[in-house]
């Protein structure tokens, strides 16, 4: 893998001058083609340092590169041709159609003048493939559930085509059956594409079994980074999330997490 696609020198944010800060002194290295998951307790600040890595908020201490470059001196434009953000609020009052949103995508590869291109209709064909979405095509997604709204929502960052892949807590509102296939896809991308993933996931068990690394925050900082094996660990686990949990290892070394 080649080094250093994403990289945090010191970073820090606050929302107001009066508030403690929700990060401070971060510093980060993701690897190209590699899949991170962000965890921790509730208020820990993960949503905010995906934003960061998004270029949605800019760092007022440190600063974020993108493959050597700062963020925040990349148009929205430039960023959405290298990366792609999926919110984890994806509910929507517009008038559109789920196809629409999905191809609201294309965005930054399309012409400012013009339709969809041969290039922009199979991109959005093979995202709302990938997604289960296509029957959904000419409904409107203020009318979906959540689950399917998430879907949606994935699919418009995946026709966006790009290597780096950004999801805060993208199984929240999804069935059982749809985590697994959404991580499923997730984990083909990263292999078949050499897709970065970096993603905020609740799940430990989920978390174990797909990424390559964790990166834990509690108390606005970093407090591990490493391998499943690295980092599950009952006493760890219980500095972060303030509860005992019963840390098994399975066939091949991999953790299962769980209350009893």
């Amino acid at each position: 893998m080649a080094p250093g696609l994403l990289h945090l020198e010191g970073v820090g944010y606050s929302y107001g001058e009066r508030r403690p800060p929700v990060l401070e002194d971060l510093t980060l290295l993701v690897e190209s083609g590699e899949w991170l998951s962000i965890l921790g307790a509730n208020g820990a600040g993960k949503s905010t340092l995906l934003r960061l890595m998004a270029g949605l908020l800019s760092p007022q201490r440190g600063r974020v590169l993108l493959e050597g470059e700062d963020l925040a001196q990349l148009t929205p434009r430039q960023r959405a041709q290298r990366l792609a953000f999926v919110p984890q609020d994806v509910r929507l009052s517009l008038p559109f159609t789920c196809q629409e949103i999905v191809a609201m995508g294309r965005y930054a590869h399309s012409k400012f003048w013009g339709g969809q291109s041969e290039g922009d209709r199979l991109a959005i064909e093979r995202a709302m493939q990938d997604t289960s979405t296509l029957h959904l095509a000419q409904r409107p997604i203020s009318q979906l559930s959540g689950g399917e709204a998430q879907r949606v929502r994935i699919a418009q960052a995946l026709a966006q085509e790009t290597k780096l892949l950004l999801l805060d807590e993208p199984t929240s509102h999804l069935d059982i059956c749809f985590q697994l296939e959404l991580m499923e896809l997730l984990r083909r991308l990263q292999r078949e594409r050499g897709m970065t993933i970096i993603i905020i996931l609740h799940d430990l068990n989920l978390a174990a079994h797909y990424s390559q690394r964790l990166a834990f925050l509690t108390g606005s900082r970093l407090a591990a980074v490493g391998t499943p094996a690295q980092t599950l660990t009952p006493a760890f686990l219980r500095e972060i999330f303030k509860v005992d949990l019963r840390v098994e290892e399975g066939e091949g070394g991999e953790k299962r997490v769980s209350l009893f």
